[in-house]
C-alpha cells in the first residue's frame, strides 16, 4: 500500500491514523514473513505532517522524500528504512532505532534525536541544523558534507564515523567519543569539544578555529593542515601524530597547559613552530616536553633537572628569569655581608688601597699612598647596607677574563680606587655567588638567542 504523490494535507495527523494502521500491521506481517506474506510500507513522498508514529515497527519502509515535519517518531524502529530526502524537521526521534537507515540529503533541521540508534546510517548530505543529537550511536555513520551546525551532540558516540566536509560549526561534542572518526576538511569553528575523545582521529585540514578543546583526548590524532587559531587546548592530553598549520598555532590558547603522556607528538609541533619562526610557542613546546623527560627520569635526576634549568629559565620559556634570580641574590646575599661590616662573626670584609693610588679627601686634599694599605671594615648605619649591597654587587659579577671582566668596570665607577676583598667564610660565599651567577647570565644567555634544549 502507497501513499501518492500530491495526496492533499489531512487538517488533522489522526485522520490518517486508520490508513497508517493498516500500512504499518501489512508491513508487520512483511516483516514477520520476511517477505512471504504481507507488504512493505511505502511512504514515499507521503504528507505525514505532525502524524503520531511512536514506538512504530517500519524497518526497511520506503519513506524517500516524506513529509513528516514534526511527526512523533519516538522509540520507531527505521533499520534499514530508506529515508533519503525525507524531510523530518523538528520531528521526535528521540530513542528511534535507524541502524543502518538511509538519509541521504533528508532534512532533519530542530528534530530530536536524544539516545536515536544511527550505527552505520548514511546521513551524507543531510541537514541537521540546530539538531538534538545528545547520546546518539553514530558509530560506522556517513556523514560526509553533513550540516551538523549548532547541533548538540553532546555524549555522541561517533567512533569510526565518516565526517569529512561536514559542517559543525558550533556543534556540542562535550565528551563525546570521535574515535578513530574521519573530519578531514570539517569545519569545526566554534565547536564545543571538552573532554572529547579524539584518539587516532583524522583532522586532516579540518577548521578548529575559535573550538573548545579543553581536557580533550588527542592522542595519534592525525593533523595535518587542520586550523587552531585561538583554539583553546587547556588541559589536553595531547599525543599527535602530526602536526597542524604551524602558523595556526601562534594564537592557540592554553599550549602551557596541556597534559603530555608521551612527548613525541609535540615533537613534530616543536619542529612545525621552528620552521615558521614562532619562537615564544616553540620555548613552551620545549619546556612541556622536557618536564615530561624530567618525569620519567628518577629522584635525584628529576630534582637536579628541575632546580637546573625549570625553576631557573623554564627550560628556555622564560630566559630572563635567571638575571631575576641574580638581581634577587644580590639582595640575599648582602643580608649576609652585613654581618662582617657590623664587625659581628670571624669572617670580614677588608678595603685594599694599592700602591701609589690617588686619594681625594672630603676637603679636596689630594694624597697618595705610597704603600699597599688594608683596612678591616666596621661600619655603622646607612653605610652597612650600602657596603653590603656593593660588596654582593661585585660578587655577583665577578665574572670575565682579565679586561673583560664585569667586576673590574664596576670597580672603575668608585670615585676612589681601593678594592673589597672578602676573607674567612666571606670569601667562601662570595665565590659560591659568583660561581652561582656566571651560570645563571651563561644560561639566560643561551636560552634567549639559542635553544640549548632542543
Amino acid at each position: 500500500m502507497a501513499f501518492a504523490l500530491g495526496t492533499a494535507p489531512p487538517s488533522d495527523a489522526n485522520d490518517l491514523s486508520p490508513k497508517v494502521a493498516a500500512v504499518l500491521a501489512a508491513h508487520r506481517e512483511w516483516i514477520d514473513s520476511d517477505g512471504a506474506e504481507g507488504t512493505r510500507a511505502d511512504f514515499r513522498g507521503a504528507r505525514l505532517r505532525g502524524a503520531s508514529l511512536r514506538g512504530a515497527v517500519l524497518n526497511r519502509a520506503l519513506l524517500e522524500d516524506a513529509d513528516l515535519r514534526g511527526a512523533n517518531l519516538r522509540g520507531a524502529d527505521f533499520q534499514g528504512a530508506n529515508l533519503a530526502g525525507a524531510n523530518l524537521a523538528g520531528a521526535n526521534l528521540s530513542g528511534a532505532r535507524l541502524t543502518d537507515a538511509s538519509l541521504i540529503e533528508a532534512i532533519l533541521s530542530g528534530a530530536d534525536l536524544t539516545r536515536a540508534h544511527l550505527v552505520a546510517a548514511d546521513l551524507s548530505g543531510a541537514d541537521l541544523h540546530r539538531a538534538v543529537l545528545r547520546d546518539v550511536d553514530l558509530s560506522r555513520a556517513r556523514l560526509n558534507g553533513t550540516r551538523l551546525s549548532n547541533a548538540q551532540l553532546q555524549g555522541a558516540n561517533l567512533i569510526h564515523a565518516d565526517l569529512e566536509h561536514a559542517d559543525l560549526a558550533g556543534a556540542r561534542l562535550t565528551s563525546a567519543l570521535l574515535h578513530a572518526s574521519n573530519f578531514s576538511y570539517a569545519n569545526l569553528a566554534s565547536a564545543r569539544l571538552e573532554g572529547a575523545n579524539l584518539t587516532e582521529t583524522r583532522l586532516a585540514n579540518a577548521d578548529l578555529r575559535l573550538s573548545r578543546l579543553r581536557g580533550a583526548v588527542i592522542q595519534l590524532t592525525y593533523m595535518t593542515g587542520a586550523r587552531l587559531d585561538d583554539a583553546d587546548i587547556s588541559g589536553a592530553r595531547l599525543e599527535p601524530s602530526s602536526a597542524p598549520d604551524p602558523l595556526s598555532l601562534a594564537t592557540v590558547r592554553g599550549l602551557g597547559e596541556v597534559i603530555l603522556d608521551n612527548h613525541t607528538g609535540l615533537v613534530l609541533w616543536r619542529s612545525a613552530l621552528r620552521s615558521v619562526g614562532l619562537r615564544e610557542q616553540e620555548r613552551v613546546a620545549t619546556w612541556l616536553i622536557e618536564r615530561a623527560k624530567s618525569a620519567r627520569a628518577g629522584p635525584i635526576e628529576s630534582r637536579a633537572r628541575w632546580l637546573l634549568f625549570d625553576a631557573t629559565a623554564g627550560y628556555g620559556r622564560h630566559p630572563l628569569r635567571p638575571l631575576s634570580v641574580v638581581g634577587c641574590g644580590v639582595f640575599l646575599f648582602a643580608f649576609a655581608y652585613a654581618i662582617p661590616l657590623l664587625g659581628l662573626g670571624s669572617g670580614c670584609i677588608l678595603r685594599i688601597w694599592p700602591s701609589d693610588s690617588i686619594r681625594l679627601s672630603p676637603l679636596g686634599t689630594i694624597s697618595i699612598t705610597r704603600q699597599t694599605r688594608v683596612e678591616r671594615l666596621r661600619l655603622k648605619g646607612w653605610r652597612v647596607t650600602a657596603y653590603a649591597l656593593y660588596f654582593s654587587l661585585l660578587s655577583a659579577f665577578h665574572i670575565g677574563w682579565r679586561e673583560l671582566n664585569i667586576g673590574s668596570w664596576l670597580h672603575r665607577l668608585q670615585p676612589s680606587p681601593y678594592a673589597l676583598r672578602g676573607a674567612g667564610w666571606v670569601r667562601v660565599l662570595s665565590g659560591c655567588q659568583s660561581l652561582i651567577s656566571v651560570y645563571l647570565i651563561a644560561l639566560s644567555i643561551l636560552t634567549y638567542f639559542s635553544n640549548p634544549f632542543g
